[in-house]
């Protein structure tokens, strides 16, 4: 699979993040998911502005254009998806740790998209539906980070997992 890193096509098992990245550090960092209908990203600017808005929140620099991350996913649609329903994310951390443990960074921000085919529910859950259960814990709805979609999802993991271990497919937060 091709993935697009900070500007540049590469296969994904080319591409890397320094060990000292504060993405992989401090989960420094936000994303996007989409999907793209015969190659065409849906609401890709609505999602682009989110992620402005959340680089706002949490002092990040978005490095790319909307038209160059555009650019991006159509050329990442081609080479992996070819046609049908792509899933895509944007993924940007926030770039070399220098020891600080704030919002202020060194830089470059990093920067990578994926675009694989799309791989939804099953015509079964479409018939019979899912079963929900609710997270044991409520979101923090006064934290800025509730807002955002942060790189740091474990929240969402762990609710999840509790889903799985109470017999459903997908947890429900409470606020």
């Amino acid at each position: 699979m091709k993935i697009w890193l900070n500007g540049e096509v590469l296969d994904e098992s080319e591409a890397s993040l320094s060990v000292r990245d504060r993405g992989v550090l401090f989960g420094d960092g936000l994303f996007e998911t989409l999907r793209a209908y015969g190659g065409r990203p849906f609401r890709l600017y609505r999602h682009l502005e989110r992620l402005r808005r959340g680089c706002e929140i949490i002092r990040l620099e978005l490095p790319a254009s909307d038209e160059v991350i555009g650019d991006a996913i159509s050329r990442l649609y081609l080479l992996n998806v070819g046609s049908g329903d792509a899933y895509v994310r944007i993924t940007l951390t926030g770039g070399p740790y220098d020891g600080g443990k704030t919002l202020q960074r060194p830089g470059p921000t990093n920067t990578f998209i994926i675009a694989e085919p799309y791989q939804g529910f099953s015509e079964a859950v479409y018939e019979k539906g899912l079963r929900l259960a609710t997270a044991s814990f409520r979101r923090n709805s006064t934290s800025p980070l509730c807002r955002i979609k942060s790189n740091n999802y474990l929240e969402a993991l762990w609710a999840k997992q509790e889903a799985r271990e109470k017999g459903a497919e997908e947890a429900l937060f409470l606020n």
